[in-house]
């Protein structure tokens, strides 16, 4: 049987479960100054005029939330979408839901006119992710910027896809403002 998700938006009224099901698949880290953050914003541009950082939990044909996802700017550049907070429940894990959530990532980002999506990850605790990227066409390249990073994390990665069909263009190091990202799930 085929297998159906769906993305809520988190708001006041799911927080608690979503940042559950943050919590579960990435215990050592905490997503809620930045689930908080996305409501100020969406207050703030009124969610009409202007493009804001939002999360969503996924919940699948039973509504059962199985996973979360985001997205943000860098740079308020509005030509590409980053994915943020995106991961499955460990225990939900092999059912083909982390394709199908990035499927809603890449789907929101082509209708909302972006030309190219991109994340981060690091390569040794997202082994496994890495393979599910490289395996939907993502580009990789490294990221090394001595002024961002102040730890001793691994090799972080960035993915990149266009979604015009043209060459991704690569990130060349410039700032992903993971030194402060790093602040907030403290």
């Amino acid at each position: 049987m085929e297998k159906y998700l769906k993305s809520e938006l988190i708001t006041e009224k799911n927080i608690v479960e979503a940042l559950a099901v943050q919590n579960a698949i990435f215990p050592r880290e905490n997503a809620r100054v930045n689930f908080l953050e996305s409501f100020a914003e969406r207050k703030m541009a009124d969610g009409h005029s202007e493009f804001v950082k939002e999360y969503f939990l996924v919940r699948n044909d039973m509504g059962k939330a199985v996973g979360i996802w985001g997205h943000y700017l860098v740079d308020n550049n509005r030509d590409e979408l980053w994915l943020g907070w995106y991961g499955v429940i460990p225990t939900e894990r092999r059912e083909g839901y982390g394709t199908k959530i990035f499927r809603l990532f890449e789907k929101y980002a082509k209708d909302n006119n972006f030309k190219i999506i991109r994340l981060y990850t690091d390569e040794i605790d997202n082994a496994i992710a890495c393979k599910l990227y490289e395996k939907i066409g993502m580009v990789k390249e490294y990221y090394n910027n001595k002024d961002d990073i102040t730890e001793d994390i691994g090799k972080i990665v960035i993915y990149s896809k266009s979604l015009t069909g043209g060459k991704v263009k690569p990130w060349k190091n410039k700032s992903i403002n993971y030194r402060e990202q790093r602040q907030k799930e403290i």
